[in-house]
Parts: C-alpha cells; structure tokens; sequence
C-alpha cells in the first residue's frame, strides 16, 4: 500500500519526522530551548483516502493527536489512519501516540478500541476502562 505522510511545520519536514533530527535541529537553533513543543498538521495520503490530523511532539518523545479526521466517511474502527500514524510515530524514534482527553471524549468507543489493540496509550482511558494487560 502506498502512503504518503506531509506535516506543515518546516522542522517537522526538515527533520524528515525523525525524533533524533528534530532534537538536533531544536538543541543547536541560535535560540537554545531544552523543553519544546512542535504543533504541526498532518495529511496522511493511502488508498483508503486522505486522513487529516494535528498533532504535538514534544521534547521527551511524546507524541499526541490534537485533532483527528477519518479518511473514512464512517466513524470506521476498520480505518488505516490510526494505524498507519502510530506505526509512523513508533518507526521515527517517538513514543506511543497518545490521543488528546477532548479528542478521547467526542468518541470513547473509537479510541478505546486503539488503545485495546496497543496502537495507542492513555492514561485517560486507563483511568476509565483499566489498565491493559
């Protein structure tokens, strides 16, 4: 399957997604910053469509989504998107992907699924529905 992954942030794209870059890239900018954050919007271009997302990286490695359109029509448990970004995150040197609480809210089913299957964490949801084994 042909995926096609762009982010708006130009460190983002600089550093090709790759946490070690972006840290490099962030430690030897004119202005030092030891604690960042980068905020860039994501397109994620398959076969299945083309899924819209904003996500935070932030500088220990974690990584979460903002905001989340489907590529799919349906609110599709059966949907690449989340699968094709968590391997992405996991493949660039990030930690887990993590959905936001508000995003977690608008629809719990959606997100407890993920995180059942181990594409995703949450403390939120570990909070509701218990830890996984």
């Amino acid at each position: 399957m042909k995926i096609k992954i762009d982010f708006t942030d130009i460190t983002m794209i600089e550093g090709d997604g790759y946490f070690k870059k972006i840290k490099e890239i962030m430690e030897n900018d004119v202005v030092k910053v030891n604690k960042w954050e980068i905020r860039t919007d994501v397109t994620i271009l398959s076969e299945f469509g083309m899924a819209k997302l904003t996500i935070a990286c932030f500088y220990n490695k974690d990584i979460f989504i903002m905001e989340y359109n489907s590529s799919s029509q349906e609110d599709d448990l059966y949907n690449p998107d989340i699968k094709i970004i968590s391997e992405w995150a996991h493949k660039h040197g990030w930690n887990t992907l993590q959905p936001h609480k508000d995003l977690v809210d608008m629809n719990k089913e959606f997100w407890k699924y993920f995180h059942s299957t181990g594409l995703i964490d949450s403390e939120y949801l570990d909070k509701i529905y218990g830890k996984r084994d």
